[in-house]
């Protein structure tokens, strides 16, 4: 007498299913970590960006002796008023300059000139917050 033999199908289905299963976990790990890579270069990338752009700021706030209207006019911002002093410059998110209201903003805010040192304060703030800021003092004798 002969048995019956059994299908082998149910065994193949659920190795099969298993192996889309690994392979579907396996994905959703591997884009989680290109989402993080690509932030962290983002953010990399912007907080290089706010780097050069604060540094050359304040180098030029030093190089023309802690005048704030000399500053606005090399960087081609507007001049600050009698009263006010800060130098504000807003940045496209490719940080190219813009006149106003830009997605990256650059503020340079000086202090009374006390016994012969101009100083200030340059910040540099995103849609976040802020992104990198610095101090700069010029001794101006």
């Amino acid at each position: 007498m002969r048995r019956a033999q059994r299908p082998k199908s149910p065994l193949f289905l659920m190795e099969v299913i298993l192996v889309i299963l690994f392979f579907a976990i396996a994905s959703v790990v591997c884009v989680q970590l290109f989402v993080q890579a690509y932030l962290l270069s983002t953010e990399s990338s912007d907080l290089t960006a706010a780097v050069r752009e604060a540094r050359n700021t304040a180098e030029i706030f030093k190089a023309v002796g802690g005048s704030t209207t000399e500053t606005a006019l090399l960087l081609d911002a507007v001049p600050p008023g009698p009263q006010d002093q800060t130098v504000i410059l807003y940045y496209d998110r490719d940080w190219n300059r813009v006149k106003e209201d830009g997605w990256y903003r650059l503020e340079l805010a000086t202090e009374p000139e006390a016994a012969g040192v101009a100083a200030g304060r340059v910040e540099v703030s995103g849609p976040d917050g802020e992104i990198f800021s610095l101090t700069v003092k010029k001794y101006t004798g």
